[in-house]
């Protein structure tokens, strides 16, 4: 889940070290929850500055002695602390902060970026207490505030729509473009073929005159001849 314990740290302290978080603290990732032992061998356990936890019951325990690595459990989606060996899963889950998509370049040759569209997190926990006034307000609150969110995220949805689609129109109509082009090269060779044979043929019907023409000037040659 992109968690570890004592990665490249103490023991018992529990980091994110994949996304954004895992960059912080000189690359040691932001800590979560810590399990320390006070100057009376007393142990605590505990989240760090008000971090999401989700653990299952009785967890992280640690068992073995080398549980270092964060999982998700399938069933519940509560968390779990387990060795980081060849344990069994076979997915993981990566939280990865959302970033601007740069387009380097786009049908004109220019460069564009599409917006990020991320959420915001509006619950503390998977379960709603509705049993008084105060509570449904709040919930209602929520609701609202996340309708106004997701407003707002399928507009920047259908901007970055609007931005593909006129790359779309844009390329077919160069596309287009290059078609009409290869037409006139075509019919401009389709002229060129034409004129190449009607030269031809201009220079057969001269070559046949001149040939008519010498055998009349045979023919009355040899009557001149004759009369003589």
């Amino acid at each position: 889940l992109g968690g570890a314990d004592g990665d490249g740290a103490e023991e018992g302290k529990w980091r994110w070290v994949e996304g954004p978080e895992g960059k912080e603290e000189g690359g040691l990732g932001r800590q979560f929850w810590d399990i320390a032992t006070d100057s009376r061998g007393e142990v605590g356990e505990s989240g760090v500055n008000n971090s999401y936890l989700n653990w299952n019951g009785g967890e992280p325990n640690n068992s073995g002695g080398n549980e270092d690595a964060l999982q998700i459990l399938q069933t519940n989606g509560l968390w779990n602390d387990l060795p980081d060996t060849n344990t069994g899963p076979r997915g993981y889950l990566r939280e990865s902060d959302p970033i601007d998509l740069k387009v380097m370049d786009d049908a004109h040759g220019g460069h564009f970026e599409l917006n990020k569209i991320s959420f915001k997190r509006f619950l503390e926990s998977t379960t709603i207490d509705l049993t008084n006034l105060t509570n449904a307000k709040d919930a209602l609150d929520r609701v609202l505030e996340a309708q106004e969110d997701v407003v707002d995220k399928i507009a920047l949805a259908g901007s970055n729509a609007s931005r593909l689609t006129s790359e779309i129109v844009a390329l077919e109509e160069n596309l287009a473009g290059k078609e009409r082009s290869l037409g006139r090269i075509d019919d401009l060779d389709i002229a060129r073929a034409a004129s190449s044979l009607a030269k031809a043929e201009i220079k057969m019907q001269a070559a046949t005159s001149i040939l008519a023409q010498a055998n009349a000037l045979f023919a009355q040659r040899n009557y001149i001849q004759e009369l003589l």
